[in-house]
């Protein structure tokens, strides 16, 4: 049995948006799935990891997992940025008695390394070697790499239970210019028969996916902070495996039914994992009670796997 984790958007709470973090599972030591995705949990894990993970539509988002210290040592939980993440047992799959069934393991936001098994009772034809292939998708359309893909120890077949290693280095490897997404697949021609044909694909996003993790207004106590006024905090990240930058983030104060620019500046760079905390101070420009909105990316510059996070409203509050 291992443990399964689905993605699904979430809707704004009536009483405002969802919280920034949201932890609904715990995975302690031991191998477990991610949706596709596998990811063997070690005695001491890492600060955090992530996975990139298509949800229904064909849309990518990151669900990462977050180091947490139990009663009997380390364990790690599920975080996630703006959507659900639901635990559930799932059998593990039934290996077919007349056919081969070959299936691909691994994460491509993270992994170098995947892993091809063959989880049937009978081996891979002997005369068919096993292909595996790298396409990435540029400009509306997969296209694949010049070359193979090769497994570990020069291996072209695989007996019935065996699994093996697929090197695959840079995410991109050889992917041109302007790729936004990318897979690998094993027997892509369909060559050999199995008993399963949809687990021969891994496929992970290029792209950034920058997010308001946080956007609030507050009014100083006079002579603590400088020049009084009311003053700006947000908080700005990006949880995609590629690096953002640069982009434009700009404040707006809505007022007779139009919204009107009050400041902004330019961000060089926002690396993968990254956030940055901006604090301006905007004197009297807003005033109590006034709706005030936060754009990122104003220009669409940066292609990201989520393009309707970049936008946030408040209210600004009553001085103190």
């Amino acid at each position: 049995m291992n443990l399964t984790a689905t993605v699904e958007q979430t809707t704004p709470r009536p009483v405002g948006p969802p919280p920034p973090t949201l932890i609904l599972g715990r995975f302690n030591p031991g191998d477990h799935i991610v949706a596709v995705y596998r990811y063997t949990v070690p005695a001491s894990p890492p600060e955090r990891i992530c996975f990139n993970i298509k949800i229904t539509g064909g849309e990518f988002r990151n669900v990462c997992l977050k180091r947490k210290r139990g009663t009997e040592g380390w364990f790690m939980s599920v975080e996630s940025y703006g959507q659900w993440v639901e635990s559930a047992l799932a059998p593990a799959p039934v290996p077919s008695a007349e056919k081969p069934d070959l299936r691909i393991i691994g994460n491509l936001a993270i992994d170098r390394i995947l892993t091809v098994q063959n989880i049937g009772r009978t081996s891979t034809p002997s005369g068919i070697d096993i292909k595996v292939v790298r396409e990435c998708f540029v400009e509306g359309r997969w296209v694949p790499s010049p070359e193979w893909l090769s497994m570990g120890l020069g291996k072209r077949t695989l007996l019935a239970g065996e699994s093996t290693e697929l090197r695959i280095g840079t995410l991109i490897g050889q992917c041109p210019l302007g790729t936004t997404k990318v897979r690998i697949i094993v027997d892509p021609r369909n060559e050999i028969a199995e008993m399963d044909e949809n687990n021969n694909v891994v496929e992970a996003s290029t792209l950034a996916d920058l997010r308001i993790v946080e956007f609030r207004s507050y009014y100083p106590i006079v002579g603590i902070r400088g020049t009084p006024g009311y003053r700006l905090y947000f908080d700005i990240s990006n949880t995609g495996v590629g690096n953002a930058g640069p982009f434009f983030w700009e404040v707006s104060v809505f007022g007779d039914g139009v919204w009107r620019s009050i400041i902004g500046e330019r961000v060089e760079k926002l690396d993968s994992g990254k956030h940055i905390v901006i604090e301006k101070n905007v004197g009297n420009s807003i005033r109590e009670g006034e709706r005030i909105r936060l754009r990122i990316d104003v220009l669409n510059e940066v292609p990201e796997t989520n393009e309707r996070d970049n936008v946030k409203e408040t209210i600004v509050p009553r001085r103190p």
